[in-house]
């Protein structure tokens, strides 16, 4: 069942947000995310890009194995590694002093010179099943509910993931400040079979109004 909470800046039982107490897992390093850090998949040999790309270029921003090390044409590999695009996958929306810029993420999985292209929240989930470490939890919650803005809600401040009894995750997310921009925090339930449900979510209006730099 989801628990929505409105919560205004004023009322001091909803300062708080959710609460982590009970959390004790923290997929962060020196308080940064590396979102394939520690994943683990269930093929072995398999590699897996995190690929954020515009209409102009791509760049990897993270990657698990080593791509192409099983493949018996490493070149070719590498070219189709090269080449793996999607108009679909995660939108991201970026502005600041030089203006906006849309973008998308997507990743890309390879195994013995087969690449693959995983742009929604489904194939992901099949991708990291069965999820059972904290790493595969908070990488599938954040992309299954970022809404547009992946990495951002992984909050490193605290313990981001909790393990339950029958093998599924809790994934605390966050985004926002609640001073410029309103606080949004997310309790994520993940399960084993790599699909998720939004448990409680909690909202703290923007305290004032602020112009972009």
């Amino acid at each position: 069942m989801l628990r929505f909470v409105l919560c205004a800046a004023a009322l001091v039982a909803c300062s708080g947000g959710i609460d982590r107490s009970a959390f004790d897992l923290n997929v962060c390093t020196s308080g940064s995310w590396d979102p394939l850090a520690g994943i683990a998949l269930a093929d072995p040999n398999e590699s897996l890009e995190l690929v954020e790309a515009d209409d102009a270029s791509s760049t990897v921003l993270s990657t698990h194995g080593t791509p192409c090390a099983a493949a018996s044409d490493v070149g070719a590999c590498k070219a189709a590694l090269a080449a793996a695009t999607t108009a679909a996958g995660w939108e991201i929306d970026a502005c600041g002093g030089a203006g906006c810029r849309v973008s998308r993420q997507f990743f890309v999985a390879e195994s013995a010179g087969v690449v693959r292209v995983i742009d929604d929240v489904a194939s992901l989930g099949a991708e990291l099943a069965p999820v059972d470490s904290a790493a595969n939890a908070v990488l599938l919650a954040d992309y299954a509910h970022a809404e547009g803005y992946p990495p951002a809600y992984v909050d490193c401040t605290q313990p981001q993931a909790l393990a339950r009894a029958d093998g599924s995750f809790d994934v605390f997310l966050a985004t926002g400040d609640g001073d410029c921009s309103d606080r949004v925090e997310e309790d994520v339930a993940v399960f084993p079979d790599g699909t998720t449900a939004l448990l409680q979510q909690t909202v703290s209006p923007a305290k004032k109004q602020c112009l972009l730099p």
